[in-house]
């Protein structure tokens, strides 16, 4: 996370390229719900988690 706090009054998800695994949980936990993970493969980039503006409590399933 950052050391900074934004214009909404939290400290923002920062990517470290060397310590991210993917894991999804910073698209999980952002409040403006504005986060995409990708990960690489060796054809190409695919999303892995898409969060739109989330307004109510929301499942995750991971398969």
């Amino acid at each position: 996370m950052s050391l900074k706090i934004n214009q909404n009054g939290y400290h923002y998800a920062v990517l470290v390229e060397n310590n991210c695994t993917g894991c999804i949980n910073c698209a999980l936990v952002c409040p403006e719900a504005i986060i995409t993970v990708y990960r690489e493969s060796k054809k190409k980039k695919e999303p892995v988690a898409v969060i739109p503006n989330v307004t109510d409590n929301i499942k995750i399933s991971i398969t």
